[in-house]
């Protein structure tokens, strides 16, 4: 690795819940780096990609597991580059190696493409690391049970969106009750307006539109503490967006906008 000193975009930064200081960046087309404290720098973990996988650089997202952190997920592809390869990498040592399945035959990832900046469209089980969601572009909802080795599709009311991004974030519910050794509810996020987030209450068997949601704009991050989520709204999809106009919302059973400027045409979040 050369030292460029920039270049690419940082899609995201994801911080594991209890490890102090354990960050990871994932990038659209550079791949994934985790933060090392005693350096204060950050260090590629996927320069092993070889280049006729260079589409494995695009990192369209991350999931880390709170109950080990040693393990990281993520899911990258790029469609231009080695033929559309999508994979879930797979790591327990943090990222140092990592397991590659290949899921092309299933769903393909876009790490380059429009609503990139979104998610996490990855997610593991808070109760049961076996458990691991998977949000697709263009093929609905899919589930690993056993670690993220292999995937099956979920019945859920979306399969992709109009404008390609499809299913974009899914948020364990933490604080919910847990049956059959899962997390009861789960919500997850559609590239779309209108009815755009949805929620199961009953481990994934099923799935409706969450009440009295924000209709007006597209989400594209979720973030939950203590069983209360947060959502940025804009929009479009991004990166590249023609006009202003989003929000951000808090739901507990109601939904609150606590967008920083009162006039939502100001901004997208």
């Amino acid at each position: 690795s050369l030292p460029l000193g920039g270049g690419g975009f940082v899609t995201a930064v994801i911080a594991h819940p209890t490890e102090q200081n354990l960050f990871y960046a994932r990038t659209d087309v550079g791949g994934i780096y985790r933060w090392i404290e005693s350096t204060k720098s950050w260090k590629p973990l996927t320069d092993f990609i070889s280049v006729a996988d260079q589409g494995l650089y695009g990192v369209e997202a991350i999931a880390v597991d709170p109950q080990k952190p040693e393990m990281l997920y993520a899911l990258v592809g790029t469609s231009y580059y080695s033929n559309g390869k999508t994979a879930i990498l797979i790591s327990d040592d943090y990222g140092e190696t990592f397991t590659v399945i290949d899921v092309t035959s299933k769903f393909k990832a876009h790490g380059n493409g429009d609503g990139r900046q979104m998610g996490e469209r990855l997610a593991v089980d808070p109760k049961n690391s076996n458990v691991i969601y998977c949000g697709t572009r263009s093929n609905g909802l899919f589930k690993s049970t056993d670690g993220g080795r292999t995937w099956n599709s979920v019945s859920f009311p979306v399969t992709t969106t109009s404008n390609g991004v499809g299913i974009n974030f899914v948020q364990f519910d933490e604080s919910s009750s847990v049956s059959n050794g899962v997390t009861q509810k789960i919500y997850v996020g559609t590239a779309q307006t209108g009815n755009s987030i949805y929620v199961s209450t009953n481990g994934g068997n099923s799935w409706s539109a969450v009440s009295g949601q924000p209709t007006q704009y597209i989400p594209h991050r979720c973030a939950m503490k203590n069983g209360t989520i947060f959502v940025t709204y804009a929009n479009g999809a991004g990166p590249g967006i023609g006009s202003a106009g989003g929000y951000v919302y808090k739901y507990n059973g109601s939904w609150t906008n606590i967008s920083p400027s009162n006039n939502t045409s100001d901004y997208n979040y």
